[in-house]
């Protein structure tokens, strides 16, 4: 996905990356850990303009990291602008999804990614989502 021209995203997703990542990641949901959420991360920031697609199929894969590492929350901040701008809610999702119930003001990095959503969605921060995940924001 990374080598692939913006405009052969989409292509590339549906014929080759999408089909294979559904055929080979392990079916159980339930059975994933947390140590597969950087990579799966960087699969979808790869995706570009097939982000939307992608983000339904890998998104439940996803599992909270430790609250004391977050290297994803800082992958997402520096993600393209076309994941943000493609489906801003789907950027929210991706990141609650990696934040879990982490503790209050204990995330570092999160205020850039919510700034970011934000300014491309102002009416997703009115979102329990979105609030509940400035709680968990560093104040640093």
């Amino acid at each position: 996905m990374e080598r692939a021209k913006p405009a052969e995203k989409i292509s590339k997703w549906r014929e080759v990356v999408g089909p294979v990542f559904q055929s080979i990641w392990p079916l159980d949901i339930e059975l994933q850990t947390p140590v597969s959420t950087f990579k799966l991360v960087q699969i979808l920031r790869a995706t570009g303009n097939a982000f939307p697609e992608a983000a339904d199929v890998v998104i439940p894969f996803i599992r909270p990291e430790d609250p004391r590492r977050h290297t994803s929350v800082h992958s997402i901040s520096e993600a393209d602008e076309v994941l943000y701008t493609s489906t801003p809610q789907k950027m929210l999702d991706l990141l609650a999804a990696v934040v879990g119930d982490a503790p209050a003001k204990s995330v570092y990095g999160l205020n850039k990614v919510l700034d970011r959503i934000r300014a491309v969605d102002s009416q997703l921060a009115d979102t329990k989502k979105f609030q509940k995940l400035v709680s968990e924001a560093s104040i640093h």
